[in-house]
């Protein structure tokens, strides 16, 4: 009975956002390619007719999927990049918010870490495009860390590069609501990234 009014209630609000909420669960669940169509129609309680009134085929809400997510990184970044003036705070800041997503968009980062691949033509070409996007910003932040004299002696590209690894491949492992809070978190990367893992005893070997 549940199911049914829950069906109910899907169907009332139709549209193109509740089929992208219903193939991000299931591209989630179950991975990109062993979702179907059929399944995530069901799960959105349309028909697969007005699925595909929305979208051409699977590839397409994939593609929205990881599009709108990249969207969001891209407008938190640059908005958290340009809440401070110092640029040791206004990088900090963007790493927070970043981090953040880990918790609030977990559904959203796994898709995208590990469906991307799966885009192809003109959807991969402006997926990777939004990717430059988000290294350039992080990159100039970065350059904004050296023109002021605090970064130490790195090429940008490959301290760009690290700084994304560090933040992003947390994901793997991060579970919310366990030991670690996604403030510890945070903390703990800010300060793999600022001062390295070594202490001022290891650092002065």
């Amino acid at each position: 009975m549940e199911a049914v009014a829950q069906s109910s209630v899907r169907k009332r609000r139709g549209g193109r956002q509740v089929i992208l909420d219903a193939a991000l669960e299931m591209f989630y669940a179950h991975g990109y390619q062993a979702a179907s169509i059929r399944d995530i129609g069901s799960e959105a309680g349309v028909s697969q007719a007005a699925l595909y009134h929305h979208f051409p085929g699977k590839e397409d809400l994939l593609f929205t999927i990881i599009d709108e997510f990249s969207d969001l990184i891209l407008e938190v970044t640059s908005t958290a990049l340009n809440e401070y003036d110092d640029a040791i705070e206004s990088l900090t800041n963007a790493i927070r918010y970043h981090v953040g997503f880990m918790s609030t968009h977990r559904k959203q980062l796994r898709i995208l870490f590990e469906d991307k691949r799966h885009l192809s033509g003109e959807f991969e070409k402006i997926s990777r495009s939004k990717e430059k996007e988000i290294f350039g910003l992080y990159r100039d932040a970065l350059k904004a860390v050296q023109e002021v004299g605090y970064l130490a002696d790195a090429d940008l590209t490959s301290a760009t590069f690290s700084t994304l690894g560090i933040i992003n491949w947390n994901y793997h492992w991060f579970v919310p609501g366990g030991r670690m809070t996604i403030e510890d978190l945070t903390d703990q990367i800010t300060r793999f990234i600022f001062q390295g893992i070594l202490n001022e005893a290891g650092r002065s070997r």
